[in-house]
């Protein structure tokens, strides 16, 4: 089992993420409630519904993600 931290902010995440894809609630609302716009909760339902099976929202996918690339002024021992 794979363990991940949320921050205080993103603790309420899985939950919204799973009534909005469960349809209970709107993309508006979840954005209302998290302090996001509508664009970031349509990018975080996308990346759930990859990182799970059809239908269903993860934890994993309401968790931050570190950045794909480092930056291009990293030093190479810094481990990015």
């Amino acid at each position: 089992m794979e363990t991940f931290t949320l921050s205080r902010k993103e603790l309420h995440r899985p939950g919204l993420l799973k009534g909005l894809c469960s349809g209970r609630l709107k993309n508006a609302q979840v954005a209302a409630a998290l302090g996001i716009t509508v664009r970031h909760v349509r990018r975080l339902k996308r990346r759930s519904r990859r990182a799970a099976p059809p239908r269903s929202c993860t934890a994993t996918a309401a968790a931050r993600r570190p950045g794909g690339c480092p930056p291009p002024c990293a030093p190479p021992w810094c481990g990015l």
